[in-house]
């Protein structure tokens, strides 16, 4: 597919005034980069635990190399040297240039390792772990001598942090995922300078105002019709070649208030409202924030979520092409200029390009400067250094793909290559389509508003987002490692008695698709029962002697009623006193008159925040709260040392 646009004339070609990059920067992201001479292009499979490394010219394979378990993301150093984040194997894969037998070492780590940079001009290498070692409500930012390979300092970063850049040499800026929330590290002094979390205050500015509900929706109390947005799902971080900024993909969720019954003045009940430069009509929207590390403060800037924008210096905050509405912003890549964005969009299968300061009007009222299909599944990006061309690895086509740049002046167009197959599926051929249909913000049997079942359940989790439904508040459960086919009813309200009775609704009614049928049914169980719970620093082989007292407080307060079993819940409701019934939105008691459906216990510890309506940010604040009352277990006997242990045992589950 060839699509022209005049402004992408500039994009792919250098100029003669373009600064020299830092010796930080990095043209790439996610799962694929290339050697710094862009004569190899290196791609990851998380499946299959391999690195791939392919020649850039000819378009073959060289080699393939074993690493660690589900390896997500790659980093060339400026002396070739290749890393590899193992995330499923808590390890760095270390690899010399042409020595393909195997890594030349392998680094131990946090839990979970999803981001990399370089700082000290390739000296130190920053990794990014989605917990730590000894905790499960912090990641941290590790720095290893790139020589000697030892570990020089850790920090605690908070909340399931995920990319990592490097920012004027001297400060690291890393991403926190559920919280859309951009942490700086000072390299000299290892410790956190400062947490910018007013991303949707600026979204939510009285110039912008956020999304007009929807028809049939009621507004929050004294929005005047409209409702605010949240910053979510921010999976990657970015520098300019210059260190001069930051860029991080995000996708905005809204607090309007939604019908659960699917009704939406005619349109699916999570259509929302936005269109044209606001976003493409989803109660979610991808798009993108500017951190400025020029100044002293390091200010953010964002877009007005309900404002049209034309004339900003940096990115739109809202990503919107109406021919080809991106979704799942999961990996970025600035080109050596500076001057333009690329973002691999996993859920729209698509790369989209915008320009990092001037604005530009795309078709129908569109921000984007150019949208590129690619096979599913886009995780990584890299850009070569002459900019002629973008290297694309879908991961669930397990496919590499090249973009190039063909043509001059206004008639410049990019032209997508043949892909390359590196290598095929491990998992069973059901839970291969079921993920395709999970992943899709395409498919119309899943959606007709450009969301997918991962724009909530992000890698097969949850977004830490508390949705607001005439019913009442509703947090994202997190899917993955929890049993779901043994598990119903499902949803919270438990008013499905099946998965056929719950696809019916929230796919058909809410996302607008046509259905997936029980062969798609039976597709989709079978890739969420596939999916692993969260790695867990907490869970070993065997239990600590505090997880044993845990254990036997748990019985002891009769938690092992309710949440017991294989899937650690007796599919029963439950009045715990947790109903909300003041505040801007409460729960229709009529709908929950027996209360709530009891949720999964497995993978708690990875899965804050906590109850239905996501008020509660840790395990001992759930205990307490309500504690004495005795409402939810035989809790008001408990010690503190009791509670503390209980505490231990949960996290571990």
């Amino acid at each position: 597919m060839r699509v022209v646009h005049p402004l992408l004339a500039a994009a792919l070609l250098f100029v003669a005034c373009t600064p020299s990059p830092s010796a930080n920067y990095v043209n790439s992201s996610g799962s694929v980069a290339l050697s710094r001479d862009d004569a190899l292009v290196y791609a990851a499979d998380a499946d299959n635990g391999t690195l791939t490394v392919v020649d850039a010219k000819a378009r073959t394979k060289v080699a393939e190399l074993k690493v660690g378990a589900q390896p997500e993301r790659v980093l060339v150093a400026p002396n070739d040297t290749v890393y590899v984040a193992n995330r499923g194997s808590r390890s760095v894969s270390v690899i010399t240039r042409g020595s393909w037998e195997g890594p030349s070492a392998t680094l131990p780590v946090g839990v979970e390792p999803v981001g990399l940079a370089l700082a000290d001009g390739g000296k130190t290498l920053l990794v990014v772990n989605a917990a730590a070692l000894d905790s499960v409500e912090s990641g941290s930012l590790m720095a290893f001598d790139a020589q000697s390979l030892a570990l020089k300092w850790e920090v605690k970063v908070g909340d399931e942090p995920r990319g990592v850049a490097v920012v004027r040499n001297d400060e690291a800026v890393v991403a926190l995922s559920r919280k859309g929330r951009l942490v700086r590290v000072n390299l000299s002094t290892h410790e956190v300078v400062k947490t910018v979390g007013n991303l949707s205050e600026l979204a939510n500015t009285p110039a912008g105002g956020g999304f007009d509900a929807p028809a049939g929706a009621s507004p929050l109390p004294g929005m005047g019709g409209v409702s605010t947005v949240q910053a979510r799902n921010m999976l990657d971080v970015v520098a300019s070649p210059d260190g001069q900024r930051a860029y991080a993909p995000v996708v905005w969720a809204s607090d309007q208030v939604l019908d659960g019954d699917g009704n939406s003045g005619g349109s699916p009940g999570y259509g929302g409202s936005g269109g044209g430069c606001t976003g493409g009509g989803s109660i979610a929207n991808p798009g993108l924030v500017t951190l400025e590390a020029s100044g002293s403060d390091m200010d953010p800037k964002v877009d007005p979520a309900g404002s049209c924008v034309t004339d900003a210096d940096f990115p739109p905050s809202i990503l919107a092409d109406p021919a080809l509405a991106p979704q799942g912003p999961t990996a970025l890549a600035v080109d050596a200029t500076g001057q333009w964005i690329f973002s691999a969009n996993r859920e729209s299968d698509t790369v989209t390009v915008v320009p990092a300061f001037a604005r530009a009007s795309g078709v129908l009222g569109g921000n984007v400067t150019q949208s590129v299909p690619v096979p599913a599944g886009p995780t990584g990006i890299a850009i070569s250094r002459d900019g002629k061309t973008a290297w694309v690895y879908s991961a669930l086509d397990h496919q590499l793909l090249a973009i190039e740049a063909q043509g001059s002046g206004s008639a410049q167009v990019l032209v997508p290559g043949q892909p390359i197959t590196l290598t095929g599926d491990t998992l069973p051929a059901d839970a291969v389509r079921g993920r395709k249909l999970f992943f899709s913000a395409r498919d119309p049997r899943m959606n007709a508003v450009g969301i997918s079942c991962a724009t909530c359940h992000v890698d097969g989790r949850e977004d830490g987002h508390t949705w607001n439904f005439t019913e009442g508040p509703r947090q994202t459960p997190m899917l993955a490692g929890r049993k779901l086919s043994l598990t119903a009813p499902y949803h919270w309200a438990g008013e499905f008695p099946d998965f056929t009775a719950f696809a019916s609704h929230t796919i058909g009614k809410r996302m607008g698709g046509s259905g997936p049928g029980p062969e798609g049914e039976r597709q989709l169980l079978a890739f969420i029962d596939s999916m692993a719970t969260p790695d867990n620093p907490f869970r070993g082989a065997a239990p600590t002697a505090a997880q044993a007292r845990g254990e036997a407080v748990f019985n002891k307060a009769g938690c092992n009623t309710c949440h017991g079993g294989e899937a650690l819940t007796n599919e029963r409701m439950a009045d715990v006193g947790t109903l909300v019934n003041s505040g801007a939105v409460v729960d229709d008691l009529n709908r929950l008159n027996q209360g709530l459906n009891t949720p999964s216990l497995l993978g708690l510890g990875r899965s804050a925040p906590y109850l239905h309506d996501g008020s509660v940010a840790t395990l001992k604040e759930r205990i307490l709260r309500g504690k004495q009352s005795d409402q939810h277990g035989a809790t008001a006997q408990l010690t503190s040392a009791e509670v503390d242990d209980l505490v231990e045992y949960l996290q571990a589950l």
